[in-house]
């Protein structure tokens, strides 16, 4: 008698726990929801169900890549703003990962050339017509940007024949 096993589907990675706690510290930072004195690795383990360890790690990591200053018995201190102030500026989703050390990867959810949308047509100046692009960002295959890109057809006019999953739009 033979045992029916039940399929096993295929798993998608997810990004390890010490790295969601690195990339919510690195968003506080870039938002400036945290300017000074960070959570403590007792905070941060208790808010992310996570062992004090796994809040050390990350921790470690962003002292390492100089994203914090820690202090013993004070705590961990932003580093001056200075330093961030162009950490999440419009460039590559590339090297946005690499500061992350994750592994960056997109999804295509429309792109093609449209009316120009009065708000945007505003903005940019002209009624014409614009390439439009909706792209899933990921990290380790885990979705953390929904990008929607307005791109001016006589400046862009060959960005369609690229393979925008895989290339960067800037």
């Amino acid at each position: 008698m033979s045992k029916k096993h039940p399929q096993i589907k295929s798993a998608k990675p997810i990004l390890p726990k010490y790295k969601k706690i690195k990339a919510y510290i690195l968003e506080g930072i870039a938002s400036h929801s945290f300017t000074d004195a960070l959570p403590s690795e007792n905070r941060l383990a208790d808010f992310f169900s996570v062992s004090r360890m796994t809040a050390r790690k990350a921790m470690d990591e962003l002292e390492s890549e100089g994203h914090i200053n820690r202090v013993n018995g004070k705590g961990s201190f932003v580093k001056t703003q200075k330093h961030y102030s162009g950490f999440f500026r419009v460039r590559p989703f590339k090297l946005w990962a690499e500061d992350l050390n994750v592994k960056p990867s997109a999804k295509v959810l429309k792109a093609g050339v449209i009316e120009t949308p009065k708000e945007v047509a505003g903005v940019l100046g002209f009624p014409g017509q614009v390439i439009l692009v909706k792209r899933l960002n990921y990290f380790d295959n885990l979705p953390v940007r929904y990008a929607v890109h307005y791109l001016r057809t006589e400046i862009a006019a060959g960005i369609l024949m690229d393979d925008l999953e895989k290339e960067s739009i800037y």
